[in-house]
């Protein structure tokens, strides 16, 4: 029975493991939440900047400062920030997946280093990220 039940785990976590990779669940993750970042950034100085508009990049890194302390993004200041967007899920749930994408889960790290990952997120598989969604089993 125990081996019945490990194979059915096995496939399971197979099939959940193939989906993350054919489909890349945490890129796109990532990608959505830097283009709602550069859209706040184009909203929010849309009346200052009429008709000059940053480039993405510069959009983000822009929008990055605005939730810093200090020039360091931080689990509660990007937490702050994502309970202004009035998401449809807890601002503490999102800020720990994407702390934890981006390799920073309980690291501070500078505005312009944040904004770096955001652009260029680490692949998911090289991180501590896929040990801790696979564990063992990987």
């Amino acid at each position: 029975a125990e081996e019945v039940i490990e194979d059915i785990t096995t496939s399971k976590l197979v099939g959940l493991r193939r989906f993350f990779e054919h489909y890349d669940l945490p890129a796109v993750s990532l990608s959505l939440f830097c283009k709602v970042v550069e859209l706040q950034h184009h909203l929010r100085t849309w009346k200052v900047n009429r008709g000059e508009r940053l480039s993405a990049p510069g959009a983000i890194e822009k929008e990055v400062q605005e939730f810093s302390i200090q020039h360091q993004v931080s689990r509660r200041g990007l937490q702050a920030y994502l309970e202004g967007l009035n998401l449809t899920v807890p601002a503490s749930m999102v800020s720990q997946v994407i702390l934890a994408l981006l390799g920073l889960d309980g690291v501070p790290s500078d505005c312009q280093r944040f904004a770096h990952l955001l652009l260029q997120p680490p692949h998911w598989q090289q991180g501590d990220f896929a040990t801790a969604l696979w564990g063992a089993a990987a």
